[in-house]
């Protein structure tokens, strides 16, 4: 939503804007959930991998 105020309302593109906002943020959020996925996969593999860790 964040994206779409400032492209359509601050940066005065109007409805193209609000849409272009929308485009923006969900790739922003395609990359933040996928590096905190490879993140939190790493730490379950490390934990895992400890000596006297049950595998699930």
């Amino acid at each position: 939503m964040v994206f779409a105020y400032v492209f359509a309302i601050v940066m005065d593109f109007g409805e193209t804007g609000v849409w272009w906002g929308i485009v923006v943020g969900n790739i922003l959020g395609a990359f933040f959930g996928y590096g905190w996925a490879r993140i939190y996969i790493a730490r379950l593999i490390a934990v895992s991998r400890k000596p006297g860790a049950v595998a699930a």
